[in-house]
């Protein structure tokens, strides 16, 4: 197997590189040597088991600690280790070197050493620590020695205190440490060629109670009302998501269509719509005009009849040319009260004059006219129109004649209402 690192797991171990046990080990009273265990022996043998003895005496506290390098044992045990190994002590550095006769003779035989711990110092359930040569093959450098030299990790401890298992321990062990419930375990460490890494926690005593209480909890079953309240909630959420996206959908839809129809007017206009010129709620028939008469109110035309051949026709024949309307018998230019003015004649013409005067129109004077005094009634407000009037037309003369003959009888009455006034 290729030469493989160390690792440093916090809050758990890897459970691929070690192999189980069931010993367990307390922290001791000082805090500054906590990881403390108990060797109870320490054992040599050769490749076969040919060869067995005992590097150590009677047991012995001992502290791991992985800053320091070495293994720090009695002088008993390290002068056994000497002997075993075919070591030479070097009193310059306090190391034991190994010469290169030694170095083949213990290739070839293969010897192994393994540290039996445990928690008592008699007794116990203990663990096995096996190391082969190789595990102690080390090479010096300098600066403590001026050329590399091969030379065992082991060094003369003075006094119990300095009884150390060191860096040169823990390549073959596996150590895992539980600081908050104060206990630890020392495993043999496992070198499986490609194993994957199986990490696993160390859980806290407050999260593993808190799991045991969620644990039971959950093994109890919810309480029937809490149930329903439940669903009902999970319905009630449902249909609140669906009536909101409904909403939401037809409100887009609604604004898509009065975008359609903004866009449609905007595009009829632009192709030249135009409005009509009359507003389709008149009741005035078109081409007719209202005419309007001196007491403020607007009548129709008074008679139908076709346009004459120009717009500015004249109001009756006469030296300023065209004729008033066209019609066969003619009609009322203005409606009066009581008074009808021009009437249609064949030949006669009697005009209208005097400051104030009233022209009668007689049949049988030939045209000629007498005029009637009268203070403020006249037939026509202007002096310059003319009416022409047919002398063959007797019906029309009696008609005239008659109104006369009222306008004579009213004028009288008011004469004499003056005169007895």
């Amino acid at each position: 197997l290729k030469k493989t690192l160390g690792t440093l797991t916090l809050g758990g171990y890897d459970e691929s590189r070690f192999t189980p046990n069931n010993v367990s080990f307390t922290f001791a009273e000082d805090i500054s040597r906590d990881l403390v265990v108990v060797i109870q022996s320490i054992e040599y043998s050769d490749a076969g088991n040919a060869t067995k003895q005992s590097l150590l005496s009677e047991s012995m506290l001992t502290f791991i600690d992985s800053t320091v390098p070495h293994i720090w044992l009695p002088r008993e045990a390290c002068d056994a280790f000497e002997s075993a190994f075919g070591l030479t002590y070097d009193n310059a550095t306090h190391l034991y070197f190994i010469d290169a006769d030694s170095h083949e003779s213990l290739e070839e035989r293969n010897p192994s050493v393994s540290f039996i711990l445990a928690e008592g110092m008699q007794s116990g359930e203990t663990v096995n620590i096996t190391f082969p040569y190789a595990s102690f093959d080390l090479t010096v450098s300098s600066p403590i020695v001026n050329r590399p030299t091969r030379y065992f990790p082991l060094r003369r401890a003075d006094n119990e205190t300095q009884y150390t298992l060191g860096r040169a321990f823990l390549q073959e062990a596996y150590l895992t440490v539980d600081y908050e419930r104060k206990n630890f375990s020392v495993s043999q460490a496992a070198f499986v060629e490609g194993a994957t890494s199986k990490v696993m926690p160390i859980l806290s005593p407050d999260a593993v109670s808190a799991n045991a209480t969620t644990s039971e909890q959950g093994s109890q079953t919810l309480p029937t009302p809490v149930m329903v309240g439940i669903i009902v909630g999970i319905v009630a959420f449902c249909l609140l998501v669906v009536g909101a996206t409904t909403t939401f959908l037809w409100k887009r839809r609604r604004a898509r269509i009065r975008l359609a129809a903004q866009q449609a007017q905007e595009a009829s206009k632009e192709e030249g719509y135009q409005k009509p010129e009359l507003d389709s709620t008149s009741t005035i028939p078109p081409g007719e005009l209202n005419a309007e008469f001196g007491d403020g109110k607007y009548r129709p035309p008074e008679v139908e009849g076709s346009p004459g051949p120009r717009r500015d026709v004249a109001e009756a024949e006469g030296q300023h040319g065209g004729t008033e309307m066209e019609g066969s018998k003619g009609g009322v230019e203005i409606a009066g009260s009581g008074v009808v003015a021009e009437m249609d004649g064949s030949k006669a013409r009697v005009e209208m004059t005097g400051s104030g005067g009233f022209a009668e129109m007689d049949g049988n004077n030939n045209g000629t006219a007498q005029e009637f005094e009268a203070a403020d009634i006249y037939e026509l407000p202007a002096g310059e129109v003319k009416a022409k009037v047919p002398r063959s037309d007797s019906g029309l003369e009696r008609i005239r004649i008659s109104r006369l003959a009222g306008f004579r009888r009213k004028q009288e009455s008011i004469g004499k209402a003056e005169r007895g006034g």
